[in-house]
């Protein structure tokens, strides 16, 4: 299956079970790696998923509610055309990349994009309005779940 066929299979997968408020077996996985090593920044993975026990205004690191869910998939939604496809994704060594996973009953794609802003900047690459705002929101979902229960790692 061509990579924009497997985005397309993602994005109606994804208004199937929004239509159905119907989040089982849908996952988000947000994950920064790579940077110069002598900066010691490492890598760091959070992954996103609702839980039916989570309840609204809950702040678990790793459950989030069918509110959030339901936000998270439609930035989501409209950010497929802004992000890259992991098999066309090309960056300079040493870059901080972002990646965003989405699982959805068995089927999975995966973009990546420079988490660096600069590093986007001069290598040409920078976030769309859309893709930038989703970046965002999984970022405030990490800190959120860093300060609640420590899993950030």
């Amino acid at each position: 299956m061509g990579e924009s066929n497997r985005v397309e299979d993602l994005r109606k997968a994804l208004r199937s079970q929004a239509a159905r408020d119907d989040w089982e077996g849908v996952s988000i996985t947000y994950r920064i790696s790579g940077g110069v090593p002598a900066e010691g920044l490492g890598s760091a993975t959070a992954r996103f998923s609702f839980e039916p026990s989570a309840r609204e205004g809950s702040a678990l690191a790793k459950s989030l509610t069918s509110a959030e869910m339901r936000s998270l998939v439609r930035e989501l939604e409209e950010s497929l055309g802004e992000l890259v496809p992991h098999s066309e994704a090309r960056f300079v060594p040493d870059s901080r990349v972002g990646q965003i996973t989405v699982s959805i009953g068995g089927r999975e794609a995966t973009f990546l994009f420079l988490a660096d802003e600069e590093q986007a900047k001069q290598q040409g690459k920078v976030l769309g309005p859309n893709a930038s705002r989703l970046v965002h929101t999984l970022e405030g979902f990490q800190k959120r779940g860093a300060q609640n229960e420590e899993e950030w790692r």
